[in-house]
């Protein structure tokens, strides 16, 4: 009857690599190979007080008394074969996986069996070419007491055995093999876990970062998601360390359940966060204050005739309605800029319903608008005033067999209309002046228009043109001339700029709000800084809602190098001017220069939003 002892024993397993690539190539030398290498296998356990035991084909089984013999012997082993390959080609070596457990084993007659052995065998099985793969069980007797190195290399599932096996991979000591040692340390799942996590959340930085902006996305969502991948990185990993060592098997499943709850978890302070940024963000840049006077935008009219050679009158009509209404101090007047801005987020401009929606949306009350088309006795023009909280007309207005230079003269009319429909004072010498010049000089006037869309997108070589071919068709057309000097000025001429601006005549027919322009911008360009404020300033308590005095009277501060000064009137300007691209622009370099780089980001991020494509922003 067999005898049947159950003992602790220490258990080698290895195993030939590549064995049946070997026997395929050259049977006959793998075969005496084989026979050297066992024989080197048996010697050396000898050698280590071990017993060889159920070796079969290239699979080599020893067991011993002592896991600090078993490991010893391993390495002993693997020694003597990296030797014997030395003298042998490449593709001829024959190299051992080995692994070492620990365990519980059944021994009966020679034969051993049980978990033991089943794990040194898996463990063999995962082991590199040429290495030793050791349970924890054997590393607890072993460290401190071989030199060796020892890397942990994770928590393993092995095949028909229940409880996963901590397993650490056995190097010789030295600096020799920290390649080894990292190499292993990244395999380890959590730390892959640590850097899928990392890399993902640079990659949503990063995107956000650069598509943000253009995507219309606020200011917040950047740094609210960097917040979000900080607060779950620890407990995230926390809980992937855990499922590592419970279930490794299913490591990457409860990664992946615990990001999820952990994100949904950080979303709620994500919520309270945002209102906190966006309150700070408010304050840093804005103020909203209640309305006192109603914000009117002027569209262009549109060209329902067909015709191309009428295309200018559809701004000609706008920008004199715009000039009449802002000589008033009972009204604000949208900018160019500005509505510019709100018409790029609507998909059909000549839709009314969504033009007067975008114009709610930007905090804008009435928008003027119109159109013209042909008939056989000229042109005929319908316009209207809108109120865009209610969506009715309060004002319309209609005039028939107009051509270009009459069409021109119902700019007048245009300002009288809005001024009632809104129920404001209003005077009607100014406007009419203005479109009386632009009727008696109709083609510089359609070249002005031009030099003025050139100058806002600071095209200034061909806004110099412009300006030059008006004045040559209109030599008093001194709105052209100060144009022209700014331009100048802009190009880096002062000189020429100034004088530009003495060809103005004193007594020359401007109103009163071009005269202070004039003024103002020879006091800029003469560097008197101090002069230039005060006729901005005046002119705006007469006028306080003027864009464009706001803007020359930060620039004056800019002279005066009172960026200060400056960035508070570019914030008092936004009020009115939200949607202004310039403006934003304007007050983040201003920020720059004052070194407060927190509120220069917020204000160039805004611009972003308005200008996404503009690679200077």
């Amino acid at each position: 009857m067999a005898r049947t002892i159950r003992k602790i024993a220490a258990i080698l397993a290895a195993d030939v690599v590549g064995y049946s690539r070997l026997m395929g190539t050259d049977d006959e030398g793998t075969l005496a190979a084989l026979k050297i290498l066992r024989a080197t296998f048996d010697r050396v356990v000898v050698e280590f007080d071990g017993q060889e035991f159920g070796s079969v084909g290239d699979s080599l089984m020893a067991q011993f008394a002592s896991a600090v013999n078993a490991v010893r012997c391993a390495q002993a082993i693997q020694r003597a074969i990296a030797e014997a390959n030395r003298s042998v080609a490449a593709r001829q070596r024959m190299s051992l996986r080995i692994g070492v457990n620990l365990g519980d084993v059944i021994e009966e007659d020679g034969a051993l069996f049980g978990d033991g052995v089943n794990v040194a065998a898996r463990l063999q099985s995962l082991a590199e070419p040429g290495g030793i793969l050791i349970s924890g069980w054997v590393y607890e007797q072993v460290r401190g007491k071989i030199e060796a190195r020892f890397n942990f290399v994770g928590t393993r599932q092995v095949k028909n055995i229940a409880e996963p096996v901590r397993a650490y991979e056995v190097s010789e000591p030295g600096a020799a093999h920290w390649r080894e040692s990292v190499t292993t340390f990244l395999k380890q799942p959590v730390v892959l876990a640590v850097l899928a996590y990392i890399g993902l959340a640079a990659l949503a930085a990063l995107v956000l970062a650069r598509f943000g902006a253009a995507w219309g996305l606020p200011a917040w969502t950047l740094p609210a998601v960097i917040t979000l991948f900080a607060a779950g990185f620890v407990p995230t990993m926390a809980v992937a360390w855990r499922h590592q060592r419970v279930r490794p098997e299913r490591g990457w499943v409860g990664f992946a359940a615990a990001a999820t709850a952990i994100v949904a978890a950080c979303a709620l302070v994500w919520s309270a966060w945002i209102g906190h940024y966006e309150r700070e963000k408010q304050a840093a840049i804005t103020r909203p204050v209640p309305k006192t006077l109603p914000v009117v935008a002027v569209a262009a009219l549109q060209n329902l005739t067909g015709d191309t050679q009428f295309d200018w009158l559809s701004e000609g009509v706008a920008n004199l309605v715009r000039d009449g209404l802002a000589e008033s101090s009972h009204v604000v007047v949208v900018s160019p800029r500005r509505w510019q801005a709100v018409l790029r987020g609507v998909q059909n401009p000549a839709a009314p319903g969504e033009v007067l929606d975008a114009a709610e949306h930007a905090g804008i009350d009435y928008v003027v608008s119109g159109e013209y088309l042909k008939v056989p006795e000229g042109l005929v023009l319908t316009a209207r005033l809108s109120d865009v909280a209610g969506g009715v007309e309060l004002n319309a207005y209609s005039a028939k067999d107009l051509n270009a230079s009459t069409m021109l003269a119902e700019a007048a009319r245009l300002v009288l209309l809005t001024k009632q429909g809104l129920r404001i004072p209003h005077t009607e010498q100014i406007a009419s002046m203005s479109a009386d010049f632009a009727v008696n000089n109709m083609a510089a006037y359609e070249v002005y228009l031009g030099g003025l869309q050139y100058f806002l997108g600071f095209n200034y070589q061909s806004a110099e043109r412009a300006f030059r071919s008006a004045l040559t068709l209109a030599p008093d057309f001194h709105m052209a001339r100060y144009r022209l000097a700014q331009v100048q000025v802009a190009s880096g001429d002062t000189e020429a700029g100034l004088a530009t601006l003495h060809a103005i005549p004193a007594d020359a027919p401007l109103t009163h709000r071009e005269r202070a322009y004039v003024d103002g911008a020879s006091a800029m360009f003469e560097r008197d800084a101090s002069r230039a404020r005060q006729i901005y300033e005046g002119l705006l308590k007469e006028l306080p809602f003027d864009v464009e005095a706001h803007t020359l009277l930060a620039q004056s501060y800019d002279v005066a190098f009172e960026d200060e000064a400056a960035a508070a009137e570019l914030k008092r300007l936004l009020e009115q001017e939200p949607q202004n691209d310039y403006l934003w622009s304007y007050l983040g370099e201003t920020y720059l220069r004052l070194g407060d780089y927190q509120q220069a980001r917020q204000a160039l991020d805004r611009y972003l939003q308005l200008q996404p494509r503009d690679p200077y922003g």
